[in-house]
């Protein structure tokens, strides 16, 4: 997909500066101030594997060039469907194609992306497959991210098949839950407690609490701009914590970007995803259902939210993988055709 990125391209007329391009600057920032601190200082445990591979979202955020994304939604599709089969063959019947590991709640947004497909395209067979794939995962690591990812994916679908009017209204009853459930989201771990015990997993809301109180300790020690990303953003736990790992992750990754570049970083770089993912989701209200561009809204921003959500209780971003899947869904977003509204050409970001 990559490749094709750069492969597939068309002119398009120079853009003026909006959340995207801030986002690009940010990206740059951060990969600039990882590479800094990985070569010179020597920090391995710093923010180079999100913002490596998201520095396609920079470059394209400048680009006088664009792909067509007329049928991207049926690339991340497949991608949730290889996924899906790689779950039933490793974790169904047991085949050694890759650690049972792979296939935990950090990436569970591909699964978003398979479902939101088959969803869109009306394909059953995608969407059993999906669902055995969700079950299999759930049944092996049944942690409480894959019900988040599984109402954020309910949530994007419903706004898909609405009109305009009600997908309007109910998107902002979302937005507000969802910053509530984000400004709460200790809250949301600590009451979750009994969850563990119903599901038979082993409750660690007290090692995520240690960490977030660290990562609150390193952020107080310059809250504004971090370290502009040279540091090492993972810490050291107490002995015995989490086992035999020096530097572990904060499991909060918003929280983990302002350890890295301050709460002005977080904040910006977080606002910045958010309305880009927003005003997509708007600009595809104006069209049909089953109009190729707002297939591909649907299916990115199931993706890209599920993983935004997922980044408040796990390590996400900060994962090398992760990071390129996050640029492609941005980048796909940004290169939709413009459309029109109410007579008036309108771009998304």
């Amino acid at each position: 997909m990559s490749v094709v990125t750069l492969w597939v391209q068309r002119p398009y007329a120079r853009r003026k500066l909006t959340s995207y391009q801030v986002l690009g600057i940010l990206i740059v920032v951060g990969f600039l101030g990882s590479l800094y601190g990985r070569v010179l200082d020597g920090n391995t445990a710093n923010s180079l594997a999100l913002f490596a591979p998201a520095i396609i979202v920079a470059v394209d955020s400048v680009s006088r060039w664009s792909f067509d994304t007329s049928r991207v939604f049926v690339a991340f599709k497949a991608a949730g469907v290889v996924y899906a089969v790689c779950v039933i063959a490793v974790l169904g019947f047991g085949f050694g194609l890759a650690e049972a590991e792979h296939f935990r709640h950090e990436s569970a947004y591909f699964l978003a992306l398979g479902i939101a497909g088959a969803f869109v395209t009306r394909d059953v067979i995608t969407g059993v497959l999906m669902v055995v794939a969700g079950w299999l995962c759930f049944d092996a690591y049944p942690a409480l991210t894959y019900v988040f990812v599984a109402i954020v994916v309910a949530c994007v679908l419903s706004l898909h098949y609405l009109n305009r009017r009600l997908a309007r209204v109910l998107a902002a009853i979302y937005v507000v839950v969802g910053l509530l459930a984000f400004a709460f989201r200790r809250m949301i771990l600590a009451a979750s407690s009994s969850y563990y015990g119903d599901v038979g997993k082993g409750d660690n809301t007290q090692t995520r609490e240690v960490l977030y109180r660290m990562g609150r300790a390193r952020v107080a020690e310059s809250p504004w701009f971090g370290s502009l990303f040279r540091d090492n953003i993972a810490v050291r736990p107490p002995d015995g914590l989490t086992g035999e790992f020096k530097l572990v992750p904060l499991h909060d990754d918003y929280l983990q970007l302002a350890v890295g570049g301050g709460w002005v970083f977080s904040i910006l770089f977080v606002g910045a995803v958010l309305v880009v993912a927003a005003r997509a989701m708007l600009w595809s209200m104006e069209l049909s259902p089953r109009d190729p561009r707002r297939m591909t809204v649907t299916v990115c921003c199931s993706g890209l939210l599920a993983m935004l959500v997922t980044a408040m209780f796990n390590p996400v971003l900060f994962v090398a993988y992760n990071g390129l899947i996050f640029g492609l869904l941005l980048i796909t977003i940004r290169n939709l055709p413009p459309g029109q509204f109410f007579g008036v050409s309108s771009e998304i970001v």
